[in-house]
Parts: C-alpha cells; sequence; structure tokens
C-alpha cells in the first residue's frame, strides 16, 4: 500500500512501535503540546497564540523526520514506500 497521507504516515510508524500522533496545523509536533497549548508558539517572540493541538495531515506528510523513521523502520526508501 502505498503511502499518500500524513495519516497513513503516522499510522505506518506506530505499526513498528513508535507512539506518534502528527503534527499540529500551527506546524509543531503534538509533542510540543502540553495541557492543550503549544508550548512551541506560546514561547514565540513575536506573542505566539494558546491553541490546541489540530491534527494537519499535509504537514504531517511533509515532516522529514517522520519519513526517516518510516525509512528507519521498514528498511524501504520513500519512493519504495510512497509508490508502493
Amino acid at each position: 500500500m502505498a503511502i499518500e497521507t500524513g495519516e497513513q504516515l503516522i499510522n505506518l510508524l506506530n505499526q513498528h512501535g513508535l507512539k506518534e500522533t502528527g503534527v499540529c496545523e500551527c506546524g509543531h509536533w503534538f509533542e510540543e503540546h502540553t495541557d492543550r497549548v503549544c508550548e512551541a508558539c506560546n514561547d514565540n517572540e513575536l506573542g505566539g497564540e494558546t491553541h490546541p493541538f489540530i491534527f494537519e495531515d499535509g504537514f504531517t506528510y511533509e515532516s522529514e523526520w517522520a519519513w526517516e523513521q518510516a525509512e528507519k523502520l521498514t528498511g524501504l526508501t520513500w519512493q519504495q514506500l510512497t509508490e508502493a
């Protein structure tokens, strides 16, 4: 099955033992959100904003880190993962 969405990418990582949630619409990973507040945005020197985690499929799909993990865990290249 070809990986075509961020949700499919996260599911693949989690099937291999990771416990990932994905990237928020603000561009930060779930782990950067504490008590429903994005710490990375809140700490932004421009003032940032307080907001809950809202999964963003496109940002998750474009995550270099997630694709690197997928390649390591499966032994497949990005091309193989997206064309399977």
